[in-house]
């Protein structure tokens, strides 16, 4: 279990546990993250890819905050993400 402390954030579900995503990354950094978990699995416990992706995410949102946000955390969104790019889309 992760000793990080969760912050509430409001906007957000009240939601106990992971969440499922859906986004795109670029293969040579899929590639060296399952490379990663692998060649690390001999630790225990072992990083999952999951993990390794999450911990790094963390990481830069809290670098971000720090850098831009006085280390606090971003207000809660008042709208909708744009969308990215769609698979195979131009633009």
């Amino acid at each position: 279990m992760s000793a990080i402390k969760k912050i509430p954030r409001a906007g957000v579900s009240e939601r106990i546990g992971p969440v499922r995503v859906s986004f795109m990354i670029e293969p040579d950094l899929l590639e060296r993250a399952r490379n990663a978990a692998y060649a690390l699995r001999v630790l225990d416990p072992p990083p999952t890819l999951a993990r390794l992706l999450e911990d790094g995410a963390r990481h830069e949102v809290e670098r971000l905050e720090r850098k831009h946000h006085k280390g606090r955390p971003f207000p809660a969104r008042k709208g909708a993400l744009r969308p990215g790019r769609r698979v195979g889309g131009t633009g």
